[in-house]
């Protein structure tokens, strides 16, 4: 409990979230996943991507005139209506674009749906050569020592495996053990009931009549007969 003192003097702090929200920062890591993911690409290949263009620095600025965390050149960047330096938006339009590319590079299937390593590999490398010297010069980029080093950084076979990000892609494989022992006993073994001695059931049941009639048991060994019929006088079934 606060002194009299201190609860007096006490004033509460209000705080401005909107301020509080701006002045956090942005992992714009998680950020490039998240996109990747919004549109089908490996989120490991668009971050490698972001990291070879910018190093994910939303104020960078190339000798070229390229912009912002995506490295979009000014024309680009009016064609496909985003502010290259606004970085949640030019993040998004990015992927969105190497989505297409590599799309149209698959023959029109989306790159979330294609399960072929060489083939999502070989369609990457297109859409990688697309961002970085243009759509038009896919072919001609393989003479350009910058953009062949830039696809190499990124999603090079020495550093690089599509078949492991693909992998990983997968929900884990459901563990047959775990998942038989949750089921009911019916389903497991059956609907056939346990083997039962029936001697043992007559003679329980037996004693379970004498229990409730206040017959002594020590006269099973006596008179049988005379126990049973003791035991089921009254009976309707007998």
């Amino acid at each position: 409990m606060l002194p009299l003192a201190l609860v007096s003097c006490w004033k509460p702090i209000s705080v401005n979230a909107h301020h509080l929200a701006r002045d956090m920062p942005t992992d714009f890591r998680q950020l490039a996943r998240q996109k990747a993911q919004k549109y089908g690409l490996l989120p490991e290949v668009f971050e490698r991507q972001i990291e070879a263009e910018s190093g994910f620095n939303p104020r960078a600025v190339s000798s070229a005139g390229a912009r912002g965390i995506a490295q979009i050149m000014p024309a680009t960047a009016r064609g496909w209506g985003v502010n290259p330096d606004d970085p949640v938006a030019a993040l998004d339009a990015a992927a969105k674009n190497m989505a297409a590319y590599t799309k149209t590079f698959l023959g029109g299937k989306s790159p979330g749906a294609e399960t072929d390593p060489v083939k999502l590999r070989a369609a990457t490398e297109k859409a990688l050569r697309a961002y970085n010297a243009g759509p038009g010069a896919v072919e001609a980029s393989k003479r350009y020592a910058e953009t062949n080093a830039y696809v190499k950084k990124i999603v090079g076979p020495d550093t690089f495996s599509f078949t492991e990000a693909l992998q990983s892609q997968q929900p884990p494989a459901e563990n047959k053990d775990t998942a038989t022992s949750s089921l009911p006993p019916s389903i497991l073994f059956g609907n056939t009931a346990p083997q039962v001695d029936p001697n043992k059931m007559l003679g329980d049941f037996i004693l379970n009549k004498i229990a409730t009639k206040g017959i002594p048991e020590i006269q099973a060994s006596v008179n049988p007969l005379a126990l049973l019929q003791s035991a089921f006088a009254g009976d309707s079934l007998l």
